[in-house]
């Protein structure tokens, strides 16, 4: 046998709904949201600590934002994926976190992944099918089934334990949970008497309750958080509504129907009725202070009914919406805060509106509301709130003027317009048959003929009249009735009940355009005429058929249908027109200004009334909007609030006198509005990321409130979508984001596109701020925020913007390096050339003159003067030669230094046969060490070349450890003079004596060797 476990439910409910017990209940309408499930049986419901709504069903779990579903399935091969796509139970801990219950176990959801922790097994102690859950402290997961039993989970620690029961196997299993809770969780046994509660804490026991003779079937909270329970006394009688206090049940209600159970019942409080989910009969609604009951169900052709009868979950959102989770789909029902009366003809049934298309309407007296449709004309009574139809018989009855259209006629009881007139007559006006009296007492209609004639319609026989389309009828002030028609101008009955016809003329001041739609006479008297070619004032009302006509400018040309003042702006027209919007247009400026602009919902207003507030009312196609001319507030109501739909229609739209009501019609059904109830929504609803796209690639699970994203520097289009969870009207919700670091400024955007895209944002680090309003225009305080950081390339990090930079700064080391050396290069040719020219010509010529001295025969003081002068201006230029450093010393390597020497003796001596050996000379050296070592080279060449006049020179490098040396033989004898080269070192002309220097100054060793053959010389120098 099952045992019930009810966990208690805290539900805030806000709203009314009205009671009553005839089973239609049409007044609670649903809306089936026409979701994509991945299967129809909804089993469970909830609404997580940011707002969303979750649903689950038999083949998967799904997330909605009133905007969409997104799905989440098992797969197989995911560990971390739902454990099975059977969702029998869903809670959201104190925590905010959201535990999932399947016939394989129990799994927690990380919502910023959409990935899942299974934190029970598939099967065994504690395991298997979780049907229920609920937490029963910090923490602590109460869960079970039928079949598995009730078992504890410590989310902390990951510890089950089983909790028994006091009656039942010891084993406790073949329990069952109806509703869920935190707090104390209430048990039902399979007898009405057997009942206990688990308290949070360590205690794995189910204490027994004292029920005081009453047996319990279902349980629940009330708005103040009192016990609720539908059942039975114990001793028999029918069920009741009791409430739990003082330790025993109270009743509330008695005498109510047994309903028939699904597998796990839930009983919700919403707005003053308790809705108790059934099997077979869809909701039980109890009224908490009325006492009374009543079925709400599906209703053959009502798709605001209830979608199946069979009833699984409920769900009071936090606006005191409630959910109904049925095995054909999930259904909204929305806390009545706009009180709108939507009339529909769902059944045909006696007492409903003939027909859904709705052309015109108007309060009779006695407050009896008259409404054409295309299938007759019907009366609402103010008193039953039902319907009666009038339609044309097939036979009139007698007296003239008799007609009767034809039978298979489709406009035969197409009606248009209906108008009470002062006299109490009420006049009709067809669709294509003309203007009819209708006898209310006898239900016969009379065509008014004169009407037909006065406008020229008539058979052939020139005396019977045609039909005509009736847009408008209106009586002015002064007992006028106006008939406003399609395509043949202005119907006029005057005062003395004869009929003119006012046509357009060529002519100025006449009628500007023939399909008249409106006729309006202002506080002031002055009486507007709407045609298809704008607004017209009429001049001359009492002139009839010669009355004239002044067009007024309204900016674009556009169909007018409607005309209306407002006690909030004397002496301004409210001009509603096809194409152009609501205008607000003054009389005496002639200025026209359009109403809301971008945020009006259409350009196309079929209806405008204005309530006793001042407010504007506007019915479009897009919806009914309301316009504050004080505060300049807008508003706009739709499906979502409560209308049957988005639509209405032309010529629909009339005040209640009496009651200051609002009426509006079209092509589905009749809408009564209170202006009175209608206020602004004050609910904040809180803003929650809902996904975020790279590229239009979504990535798994959505961002909270407060989180970091993070994305590549080449992840260039991003897309982070949100949603304002307020689920009355959620494409009507406006909102403001911005992106600090990129817009100065706040963004706007609608519920129609909740989204902020932004691309090619540069690395670093951003923040995203979304406020979100309700329908009617109240935003929320804080703006929710998503961090966003776009990470660096691996060249844009800063270890490699680092690098960059040092490599930058050696490229540029480099090239000014490389323009020194260039510098220095060219610096350097200049000075080699300066060199050889001061070779070729002064040193050589001072040499001479020297060597000319030296052959002097006389040794007088003036000749050893001057040639020790000359001596001294010889050894200064070789210094300056040597100072100067020759290029090709320090820059071509040492032997193509070598060579560059060898080929200057050779130009010097072109007749000397100089060889050379470099097979010993290394590739260079340092660069003053090869700079002496080649300037002591070309000394001891030029020295080789003056003194000894030789044929042959060979010229040899030699290396060892002691350093590197020249060897330099002559074919013939070289002057040494040994003993003066010691004395002439302070100042000589001779190149020897200068090699001499630079081999002492490198610490090495010249030798002069004389042979047979010539001459050796040879020099060391050391490294």
């Amino acid at each position: 046998m099952p045992v019930r476990l009810v966990l208690l439910l805290a539900v805030l409910a806000t709203g009314a709904a009205r009671s009553q017990t005839t089973d239609p209940a049409p007044d609670v309408r649903f809306d089936r949201l026409g979701l994509d499930l991945p299967h129809p049986e909804v089993q469970a419901l909830a609404q997580d600590a940011d707002g969303l709504i979750w649903i689950g069903t038999r083949d998967g779990l799904l997330r909605y934002d009133g905007l969409g579903p997104t799905l989440l399935r098992r797969d197989v091969g995911d560990a971390r994926s739902l454990p099975s796509n059977d969702v029998e139970a869903l809670l959201v801990d104190g925590a905010g976190r959201l535990w999932v219950g399947t016939q394989r176990g129990v799994a927690r959801l990380d919502p910023r992944t959409d990935r899942f922790t299974r934190v029970t097994p598939a099967e065994g102690t504690c395991g298997g099918a979780a049907t229920w859950l609920a937490e029963t402290g910090p923490g602590q997961i109460l869960y079970g089934s039928r079949r598995a039993g009730l078992c504890r989970l410590d989310a902390a620690s990951g510890e089950r334990q089983r909790i028994r029961v006091p009656w039942g196997g010891a084993d406790g299993r073949a329990w069952e949970v109806q509703t869920v809770a935190s707090g104390a969780a209430w048990v039902l046994g399979p007898r009405p008497e057997d009942a206990c509660r688990v308290d949070p804490g360590p205690d794995a026991r189910c204490r027994s309750i004292d029920l005081s003779g009453f047996g319990p079937r279902v349980l629940g909270l009330d708005a103040e958080g009192r016990l609720l329970a539908y059942g039975r006394p114990l001793d028999g009688g029918p069920h009741e509504l009791r409430r739990w206090s003082r330790g025993r049940f109270v009743p509330v209600v008695r005498d109510l129907p047994e309903v028939g159970w699904t597998e796990s019942a839930d009983l919700v409080v919403v707005g003053r009725e308790a809705w108790l989910g059934t099997a077979t009969d869809g909701l039980l609604a109890v009224g908490l202070e009325t006492s009374d009951w009543r079925w709400l169900g599906p209703r053959p052709g009502d798709p605001t009914s209830l979608p199946a009868p069979r009833v699984r979950a409920l769900l009071v959102d936090r606006q005191g919406g409630a959910w109904v989770g049925t095995s054909r789909g999930v259904a909204a029902w929305r806390a009545p805060a706009q009180p709108f009366r939507v009339y529909r003809r769902f059944t045909g049934e006696p007492g409903e509106i003939s027909d859904d298309r709705v052309n015109g309407m108007t309060e009779a007296r006695g407050g009896a509301l008259w409404v054409a449709t295309n299938d007759g004309l019907n009366r609402l009574d103010p008193e039953t709130d039902r319907f009666e139809t009038f339609r044309i018989p097939e036979v009139q009855g007698a007296g003239p003027p008799a007609w009767v259209p034809d039978r298979d006629d489709p406009f035969r009881d197409a009606w248009w317009q209906v108008f009470e007139g002062a006299d109490g007559t009420l006049w009709v006006g067809g669709k294509r048959a003309g203007l009819f009296r209708l006898d209310r007492r006898t239900g016969r209609f009379r065509r008014e003929a004169e009407a037909s004639r006065a406008l020229g319609l008539t058979e052939a026989d020139g005396t019977t009249p045609r039909g005509f389309g009736v847009r408008h009828i209106y009586e002015d002030e002064a007992g006028r009735l106006w008939v406003g028609t399609t395509g043949e101008g202005l119907a006029l009955r005057q005062a003395d009940g004869r009929w003119v016809g006012v046509f357009p003329a060529s002519g100025a001041g006449s009628l500007p355009h023939p399909n008249v739609n409106r006729v309006h006479e202002a506080e002031d008297g002055t009486l507007w005429v709407g045609t298809d070619a704008g607004l017209a004032r009429v001049v001359d009302p009492g002139a009839g058929r010669e009355m004239t006509f002044e067009p007024v400018d309204l900016g674009e040309s556009a169909p007018v249908w409607a005309v209306a003042e407002s006690p909030a702006t004397p002496g301004k027209l409210w001009v509603g027109t096809v194409g152009n919007g609501l205008l607000a247009f003054d009389p005496e400026s002639g200025r026209a200004v359009r109403v809301g602009g971008d945020e009006f919902p259409s350009d196309l207003v079929y209806g405008v009334l204005t309530d006793e507030t001042g407010q504007v009312w506007a019915s479009t196609n897009r919806g009914l909007a309301r316009y504050d001319p004080t505060s300049d507030c807008l508003s706009v109501y739709d499906a979502g609030n409560g209308l049957r739909d988005d639509a209405f229609d032309l010529m629909a739209f009339d005040r209640s006198p009496t009651t200051g009501e609002l009426w509006f019609g079209g092509p589905n059904g009749l809408v009564r509005v209170d202006p009175d109830g209608v206020g602004l929504a004050t609910y904040h609803p809180p803003v929650a990321f809902t996904g975020v796209e790279v590229f239009d690639r979504r990535r798994a699970g959505r961002p909270l409130d407060g989180d970091t994203i993070r994305v590549a520097h080449d992840e260039n289009f991003l897309t982070v979508q949100f949603a304002a969870l307020d689920y009355t009207a959620p494409r009507q919700l406006r909102y403001l984001y911005r992106l600090l670091g990129v817009d100065a400024d706040w963004r706007e955007t609608t519920g129609e596109r909740p989204l902020a895209t932004y691309t090619a944002l540069e690395p670093g680090t951003y923040t995203l701020l979304v406020l979100g309003s309700n329908a009617d225009g109240v935003w929320n305080d804080e703006p929710a925020r998503l961090t966003i950081v776009v990470e660096p390339a691996w060249w844009q990090g800063i270890p490699a913007r680092a690098v960059a930079l040092l490599l930058l700064a050696g490229l540029g080391l480099v090239g000014v390096l490389g323009v020194m050396h260039l510098a220095a290069r060219d610096y350097r040719r200049r000075q080699q050339d300066v060199a050889d020219d001061l070779h070729r010509g002064p040193v050589r010529g001072i040499g001479e003159i020297g060597r000319d001295l030296d052959g002097v025969e006389t040794d007088g003081e003036v000749v050893r003067r001057v040639r020790r002068r000359v001596g001294e201006v010889e050894v200064g230029l070789h210094d300056a030669l040597i100072r100067l450093r020759p290029a090709a010393a320090g820059t071509l390597g040492l032997t193509r230094a070598l060579d560059a020497t060898v080929r200057r003796a050779r130009q010097q001596a072109p007749d000397v046969a100089i060889q050379t050996d470099w097979s010993a000379a290394p590739a260079s050296l340092p660069d003053d060490l090869q700079h002496d070592f080649v300037s002591v080279l070309a000394c001891l060449l030029d020295h080789a070349l003056q003194t000894a006049d030789p044929d042959e020179l060979r010229v040899t490098v030699t290396v060892d450890d002691t350093g590197i040396g020249l060897r330099v033989v002559a074919d013939r004898p070289v002057a040494v003079r040994a003993p003066g080269l010691r004395r002439r070192l302070p100042g000589t002309k001779n190149p020897l004596v200068q090699a001499l220097r630079i081999v002492r100054q490198r610490g090495g060793a010249l030798d002069v060797e004389p042979t047979e053959a010539g001459s050796v010389v040879s020099v060391r120098l050391g490294r």
